[in-house]
């Protein structure tokens, strides 16, 4: 068991959100900012505050479970985050080492990503049969339900178009059987594409286009 020192340390670290007020999350497709994707813990710190809500959600991996211990008495709530510590003390030793906190705040985030994803995907799922066609995504994100709709409306809008197409390769990238359907087990790298390495060709050739468009529109001069 570990000991009440160690126990009260971790339970501690986040009695401040304890109750505390959760926002609901924005999509990933929201977490973008100047056309790179953010990594999840750009929300630690908020204009160099300390985010007491990011720390609960890292330890809790779940929007909704962090939600949860808002209502639930101080007591309560203490008594569930000192259960997670015996959890993250995997060897057992009575302690929970840096590395050990490292890995369950790295499971943490993966379920908050699968949270997410899930989310995304059944807003996102028209006929509600857990997946996501190219068509359903079209129709959720742009309010059109085929290409040449959006094509027509992008003709004078090339950040849209250029979207359209950033989405069809992330698209394509995480279709791991190329069916044109994202399944449960797919959508994730999607959703979250910063979060899965087979995506990160996609992001950087997404990253050069965007330097290479920004040298021509503002050149060098020499």
């Amino acid at each position: 068991m570990l000991s009440k020192t160690t126990a009260l340390i971790l339970v501690l670290s986040f009695v401040g959100c304890v109750p505390h007020t959760h926002k609901n999350k924005a999509g990933s497709k929201e977490t973008v900012e100047h056309g790179s994707y953010v990594p999840r813990d750009s929300g630690h710190y908020k204009e160099g505050k300390h985010d007491y809500e990011f720390d609960h959600e890292s330890v809790l991996g779940s929007h909704n479970v962090a939600e949860e211990y808002d209502h639930l008495p101080p007591e309560e709530a203490k008594k569930r985050l000192f259960s997670l510590a015996l959890k993250m003390d995997v060897d057992g030793d009575k302690y929970v080492d840096k590395l050990e906190l490292m890995n369950w705040v790295l499971k943490s985030f993966k379920m908050l990503t699968d949270e997410e994803a899930l989310d995304e995907l059944e807003d996102e799922d028209g006929d509600e049969d857990g997946k996501v066609s190219w068509e359903e995504h079209v129709a959720e994100t742009y309010g059109m339900y085929d290409d040449d709709m959006v094509l027509n409306q992008a003709k004078d809008s090339p950040e849209e178009l250029e979207m359209l197409e950033n989405d069809r390769e992330l698209f394509k990238a995480a279709d791991l059987n190329g069916d044109g359907i994202l399944d449960k087990s797919e959508y994730p790298a999607f959703s979250h594409p910063e979060e899965f390495e087979r995506m990160h060709q996609v992001l950087i050739f997404e990253s050069f286009s965007i330097i290479f468009e920004l040298t021509l529109c503002n050149p060098v001069s020499t």
